[in-house]
């Protein structure tokens, strides 16, 4: 697995901190086939109660918890949850994201900086 997908990232954190996949479940309150199953790709959601545990237990830095975070939401479709309270949490910043979205011209025209490095 690799380290850049949840799966991957969990199965490197819970090795790193020394732990078989049945010592991690026994210490954040889950099972052996439920890490598993994390770690395998066959569930990519877990809550957040689950993570906050993982975080803790495995001691994850900030670095480490918001990489967990981006790659969970990239994984599920969404935004990551940090982030997603933050935008909640502050009502000019969803005006913002939603001026930025709603007029093109508010954000880098991403078409002409494809071109310039794609320039031989």
């Amino acid at each position: 697995m690799k380290n850049n997908d949840l799966g991957g990232y969990i199965c490197f954190l819970r090795e790193r901190a020394g732990y078989t996949q049945a010592e991690l479940a026994t210490l954040i309150g889950a099972t052996q086939f439920y890490i598993s199953y994390l770690e395998s790709g066959r569930k990519l959601n877990p809550s957040i109660k689950i993570m906050a545990k993982m975080f803790d237990v495995l001691e994850m830095s900030k670095e480490e918890i918001e990489k967990f975070l981006d790659i969970h939401a990239k994984a599920n479709g969404c935004v990551s949850y940090d982030i997603a309270d933050f935008i909640m949490a502050n009502d000019d910043v969803r005006v913002s994201i939603r001026n930025s979205r709603d007029k093109p011209d508010s954000y880098p025209n991403w078409d002409d900086f494809i071109k310039k490095i794609n320039k031989e």
